[in-house]
């Protein structure tokens, strides 16, 4: 599910009469120059570009922004606009793109969010739009496509996402479906390709995957893709992959988020690809990779899934390849490479994962044709 991002402007939350307003966009003050009931300030010494003019009254000796008020970009285009009531926000605020589109409309009531909110592209299309009241997101909040076509409707109460929650493909198809508690998805949760076909069927808990997860490939509806158990947003208990002709791909185990215990790939004709032990997600111990003709293709160990100690490879017809010996991941000590006959290719010694000392090379029959001295080139 496509996390959905909300955004207000921290529309001009001021206000001293010394300080000009403050957004995430700008916080470096400005002079606010009063005369009469007006108050403004400029960004450049000269005065010559406006920055801010608004209405103020005197309570007390001391100016309070009461009526209009404007901001602009430095490119003079107007930024927001709206009023101020004894100090605190009050009525409709609209803040521009700096092309001079609309970007967003907030109503305030005693400084506080109240009212239906919306936010426009930069090309001015409407983009979300929800009904705020004191400050909290309240009802049906909607986001569109540029296209004006619906994305997502989601249900607030509180300030919280609560109830239905839908997301939408630009055709209108279906994305997912699911429902919130306190801000958090709760329930069933079905999720879907473009085409209308499932592409996951799960349970949330606490914004959690939880229970019984399936997955499912978009070619066809109902084909599963993986089959698995979710506890606490976690991986626990057996986890099985399947090809997409129905066959498993993929057994393993899973403890808290990790896999553990055996784990075997087979090929969609359910012979063996690889087997081996996986610890806290991490190959170890001995593991076997295998042709599709069921011939062994490589064997060897891991520790904490890294290669450590022999590892032999075979040819298809199970002619030994290579076969030499690895520390902490690199190859190290003497190692020997052979044609498909058998008959010894070349042989030498690696040193942290280098080639190092005497190495030699033959050809197919046997014969010696080349030797080259590693140990000369590091001197």
């Amino acid at each position: 599910m496509r996390q959905i991002l909300f955004f207000f402007l921290p529309f001009l939350l001021l206000i001293s009469c010394t300080q000009s307003p403050q957004s995430d966009e700008q916080s470096e003050e400005f002079e606010i120059i009063y005369e009469d009931n007006k108050g403004q300030s400029w960004y450049d010494e000269g005065k010559t570009k406006q920055r801010e003019i608004f209405e103020v009254k005197y309570a007390d000796g001391q100016p309070i922004q009461h009526g209009a008020y404007k901001i602009y970009f430095e490119n003079g285009s107007l930024w927001q606009e709206g009023e101020f009531k004894d100090g605190k926000l009050s009525g409709l605020w609209k803040t521009y793109h700096e092309n001079g589109n609309i970007k967003q409309e907030l109503t305030f009531s005693e400084g506080k969010k109240d009212g239906l909110s919306k936010t426009y592209s930069e090309n001015g299309e409407l983009y979300q739009q929800v009904m705020i009241k004191n400050n909290q997101m309240e009802g049906d909040m909607l986001v569109y496509y540029e296209s004006g076509v619906l994305m997502e409707k989601v249900n607030y109460k509180n300030g919280n996402r609560e109830g239905s929650a839908i997301g939408y493909y630009e055709d209108s198809t279906i994305m997912y479906d699911c429902n919130f508690k306190s801000g958090k998805a709760e329930g069933p949760y079905l999720a879907y390709y473009d085409n209308g076909n499932i592409k996951e069927l799960a349970n949330k808990k606490a914004g959690m995957y939880s229970g019984r997860f399936v997955g499912f490939y978009e070619e066809e509806d109902s084909l599963k893709s993986k089959e698995c158990t979710y506890a606490n947003g976690l991986l626990e208990g057996e986890f099985t992959g399947y090809h997409p002709n129905g066959n498993i791909m993929i057994k393993t185990t899973y403890s808290k988020g990790k896999a553990n215990g055996l784990f075997k790939e087979t090929y969609e004709d359910n012979s063996m690809k690889e087997e081996g032990k996986m610890e806290n997600d991490m190959r170890t111990g001995i593991w076997k990779g295998y042709y599709q003709n069921e011939q062994l293709s490589q064997e060897g160990t891991y520790i904490a899934d890294q290669f450590d100690g022999e590892w032999k490879v075979y040819y298809k017809n199970g002619k030994l390849k290579q076969i030499g010996s690895y520390k902490k991941g690199k190859a190290e000590g003497n190692w020997q490479f052979y044609f498909e006959t058998g008959k010894l290719e070349k042989e030498g010694e690696y040193s942290n994962d280098e080639q190092t000392g005497l190495w030699k090379r033959y050809d197919k029959e046997g014969n010696k044709i080349e030797e080259h001295d590693f140990s000369k080139e590091a001197s």
